[in-house]
C-alpha cells in the first residue's frame, strides 16, 4: 500500500527535525575520538556502552558519532509516535566500509528507505535531511572548502547496484573534475562501526606521532554569509565558519577562516594577531584567511602561551567551545617527545 502524502511528510519532518538539531549542536572532529582512545588505548566498546561513548564526546564527534546520534534519535521518535511506529526498522545505520585504518577510509550516515525514494540524514556532509528518488539525479550536498582552499561538493545517488538499491557517494571540485572512486553504503551495526572503524582509524600514526586531526566548526546565523556556501534551516542560515588542523609532529595549529572579511570585521583580533606568534595569510583567489601557530618546544614559553590563548579566543568567536584549543595544546605537549620540559 502506498504511503499517504501526509505520512510521507511526517516521516520527512521527523528526519529534518533530528538532522537540524544535530547540525547546530554537534561539530565534526577527528581529534576527540583520537583523544578518547589515546587516554584509554585498551578500551573495548560493549554494545551497552556505545550510548555513553558518543554522549561523552559531544559536542564533538566524527561521522560515525553523528550518524549514531541521528539513528538513535530517529528510532526513538518513530517508536514513540503511533503512526510512525511501523517504520522504526526502516531507519538504517549505514557505512561505506566495514574496516578502516585512517579517518579518511570511511563514512557513515542514516537512511530511511521507502517505496521509491530514500530519506538521508548525514549531518557531517549536509545540515538537514534530504530525499533522493530511486534511479534519478544525485543530490548535491552543501559545498565546502577543502584544506587546499578548493571548493568541493559531495553528490549522493540512490540506484540499483547488482540488484540492490544502494546509496552511492562521489566527490568533485566545483568547476573541475570528479575525484576517482565512489563510496557505496551498506548497513552496519553501530557498535561494530565503533570497534572496526573509529577505534583503529583514530589511533593511526605517522612514525610515532598521531596523524593530523581536523575540527570543522559550523554555525547558524540570522543572515546568510557573504561569498560562502550555506544552507537555509528552520532557525537560520548554516555554514562552515572555520576548519582547524592539528599537527602533532610540528606542534602546530592551522586555522582556515572562510569568511574573507572576518578579520576586517573583527579588527581587535587583527592587531593582536599581528603582534603575536601567529602568522596570517590570505589566499588571493578565494579570500580565505589562514592563521598558523607553531608552539614553542618549551610549553611554558610566555609568547607561545599567549598566542595559544589568543587562538582559543578566535576559535570561540568563530563558534567553537571556549578552552578547546588549550586542551588540544596540552595533548600535543603530552605526546610529542621532542618537547623541552
Amino acid at each position: 500500500m502506498s504511503l499517504s502524502p501526509l505520512l510521507q511528510q511526517q516521516l520527512f519532518d521527523a528526519a529534518t527535525k533530528v538532522a537540524q538539531r544535530n547540525a547546530i549542536t554537534i561539530q565534526w572532529s577527528s581529534f576527540h575520538t583520537w583523544s578518547f582512545f589515546h587516554q584509554k588505548p585498551d578500551s573495548f566498546i560493549e554494545s551497552d556502552s556505545i550510548n555513553d561513548f558518543w554522549a561523552a564526546s559531544t559536542p564533538f564527534t566524527n561521522c560515525v558519532g553523528q550518524a549514531f546520534l541521528a539513528y538513535q534519535a530517529l528510532r526513538k521518535t518513530f517508536s514513540e509516535t503511533p503512526n510512525l511506529k511501523a517504520y522504526v526498522d526502516n531507519v538504517k545505520f549505514m557505512t561505506s566500509e566495514k574496516y578502516a585504518v585512517t579517518d579518511q577510509d570511511y563514512h557513515a550516515l542514516v537512511t530511511i528507505e521507502l517505496e521509491s525514494y530514500c530519506i538521508i540524514v548525514d549531518t557531517a556532509m549536509h545540515p538537514t535531511a534530504y530525499k533522493i528518488r530511486l534511479g534519478e539525479d544525485p543530490f548535491g550536498c552543501e559545498p565546502y572548502i577543502d584544506t587546499h582552499n578548493q571548493l568541493e561538493q559531495t553528490f549522493v545517488e540512490y540506484a540499483p547496484v547488482n540488484g540492490t538499491n544502494t546509496i552511492t557517494m562521489r566527490w568533485k571540485i566545483i568547476g573541475g573534475n570528479w575525484y576517482s572512486g565512489v563510496s557505496r553504503f551498506s548497513e552496519m551495526d553501530p557498535t561494530a562501526a565503533l570497534r572496526q572503524l573509529v577505534a583503529p582509524a583514530s589511533q593511526c600514526t605517522k612514525g610515532n606521532m598521531p596523524v593530523n586531526k581536523i575540527i570543522n566548526t559550523r554555525v547558524v546565523s540570522s543572515e546568510p554569509p557573504n561569498n560562502l556556501p550555506y544552507t537555509a534551516l528552520n532557525r537560520g542560515y548554516e555554514y562552515m565558519s572555520s576548519r582547524l588542523k592539528i599537527d602533532f609532529d610540528e606542534r602546530q595549529f592551522s586555522l582556515q577562516i572562510f569568511a574573507p572579511d572576518w578579520l576586517a570585521k573583527n579588527a581587535g583580533y587583527a592587531g593582536r594577531v599581528d603582534a603575536s606568534k601567529i602568522t596570517s595569510y590570505t589566499d588571493p583567489k578565494m579570500g580565505i584567511i589562514k592563521l598558523a601557530l607553531k608552539m614553542s618546544p618549551n610549553r611554558d614559553n610566555a609568547r607561545s602561551v599567549a598566542a595559544t590563548e589568543l587562538l582559543d579566543e578566535i576559535c570561540e568567536a568563530l563558534g567553537s567551545r571556549r578552552g578547546e584549543i588549550l586542551k588540544i595544546a596540552n595533548s600535543i605537549y603530552e605526546v610529542n617527545p621532542k618537547i623541552l620540559r
